[in-house]
């Protein structure tokens, strides 16, 4: 899973820097009058909520990783069980 594990990393970081820009570009137009208030807080508020679902993809990430380590420090015995058990 490593391969996955990195993939979901990757785009994680890329997704976040892609934000960072576009909060920066947002507030150049901004400050160079392309943008109107009202256009602005609809900017704003948009780019908050890209950032959220961000940070909940790295939260999905963080339990991903966790779940991955609890798997693999399972005795093999316990694992065979709750594996045949459908837990």
């Amino acid at each position: 899973m490593k391969s996955n594990d990195t993939y979901f990393t990757d785009i994680y970081k890329n997704v976040d820097s892609t934000t960072a820009e576009l909060n920066y570009t947002r507030r150049v137009l901004l400050q160079f009058g392309y943008l109107n208030d009202d256009e602005n807080e609809l900017l704003q508020y948009a780019l908050h909520l890209l950032y959220e679902k961000i940070v909940a993809v790295g939260d999905d990430i963080q339990r991903y990783k966790e779940a991955e380590t609890l798997d693999s420090e399972l005795p093999e015995p316990l694992e065979e069980i709750l594996t045949s058990l459908d837990i």
